[in-house]
């Protein structure tokens, strides 16, 4: 199946519209730095095609450094099968370092398994395509089955 492709701050507005309504946004090249003072969280959004999800060490320091004392680090990932909320303060993670001399990359890394994960957005719910779907998240969150009383 193909996904729909949503960038991180269409995500984020979906986020926003549905599940916390103070979210500020913050829209870098490819990622989305957001917060909620409601829900006492910094965050950054990332889209992921295919493959594992991977955080870098500086896009960790970039959250941790974000958030005060009292707010939660989130790390959230779209990818096709949903999208997914890390509670960082809860995380312990191991970087490795992944060097592609070819490409001139050397950055460390984290891999991090979705099951560790909450999913926060579904891609496939009971819907006639991805298109009614889209299209049902961006008009009327309640015909979805958001649950608001979730805490972050």
């Amino acid at each position: 199946m193909v996904t729909y492709n949503l960038n991180t701050e269409d995500v984020s507005n979906l986020i926003k519209a549905h599940l916390c309504d103070d979210l500020e946004i913050t829209t870098a090249e490819d990622y989305t730095l957001v917060r909620s003072d409601s829900d006492k969280f910094y965050g950054m959004v990332k889209t992921y095609e295919a493959g594992n999800v991977i955080l870098t060490k500086d896009d960790h320091q970039k959250i941790i450094t974000g958030a005060t004392d009292d707010y939660n680090s989130l790390f959230i990932a779209v990818t096709p099968e949903g999208v997914f909320q890390f509670n960082l303060s809860l995380l312990r993670l191991e970087f490795e370092n992944y060097v592609d001399h070819s490409a001139g990359i050397d950055v460390d890394v984290a891999e991090l398994d979705i099951s560790n994960g909450t999913q926060i957005l579904e891609w496939y719910p009971e819907f006639a395509s991805e298109d009614d779907y889209v299209d049902a998240l961006m008009s009327n969150g309640d015909s979805i089955g958001f649950d608001e009383s979730e805490s972050w």
